[in-house]
């Protein structure tokens, strides 16, 4: 880790290190979990379906997955607990782990969906998942996106995205959701929120952040 936070410094400074080690790395330390390290495409141990689409593994803030779960809880108000959660490309759980711990904190109940092609991250996001003591379970989907049947799901839907994939890989999510009713889509460094914008969505909330981690857009199907 200690190679990371060199990294990060020589790369971003000292206010987004001082970031990193709040957001990312104290996490870890409280929870005595592994979701910090980044995991580059050049490092996986082998390639699953559509990995030239796909992006390398980095996890979330936790200050800007709180932020938008408390965002759509007061936009929501009572609907909140009806719509179920998939994390797209959820990697090792971070955020999977966070919004659970906030549904606990805040008494409510959500069905809570992880969709992850890498077996490897797979296994640890099961072992860090374990280190809670959660209210609904959390059910952790082996697959590529592209082969998912969005049947499973109910009508209503908070679909995370930090960045998962490229374009085509995004286009061909867009379609395979149009039929649902209710689709808001979280979108962390976003960088083609004009091909969701484009597909009958509007953009409920946009900031543009210190780093592309806090750059966040919200987005709800109209």
């Amino acid at each position: 880790m200690i190679f990371e936070i060199i990294s990060v410094f020589k790369k971003n400074g000292f206010l987004i290190t001082l970031k990193f080690i709040k957001e990312i790395i104290l996490f870890d330390i409280i929870n005595k979990t592994d979701t910090g390290k980044m995991l580059s495409k050049e490092n996986y141990k082998y390639k699953p379906g559509n990995f030239v689409s796909g992006v390398s593994y980095m996890a979330s803030w936790t200050s800007e997955i709180k932020f938008t779960f408390y965002y759509l809880k007061k936009f929501l108000n009572i609907d909140f607990s009806n719509y179920e959660f998939i994390d797209v490309g959820s990697g090792k759980g971070k955020v999977l782990c966070v919004w659970g711990m906030l549904l606990k904190k805040n008494s409510i109940k959500q069905n809570i969906y992880g969709i992850e092609y890498y077996s490897p991250l797979i296994d640890i996001c099961k072992n860090n998942i374990k280190k809670f003591e959660f209210q609904t379970s959390i059910e952790i989907i082996s697959e590529d996106i592209a082969n998912i049947d969005f049947n499973i799901f109910e009508e209503k839907l908070i679909l995370f995205l930090y960045n998962p994939f490229e374009i085509n890989i995004l286009d061909n999510l867009c379609k395979k959701i149009n039929y649902k009713k209710q689709i808001i889509i979280i979108y962390v460094n976003p960088l083609h929120k004009d091909q969701i914008l484009k597909r009958n969505y509007s953009e409920l909330f946009f900031k543009k952040g210190v780093h592309y981690n806090d750059t966040i857009s919200i987005l709800m199907k109209s």
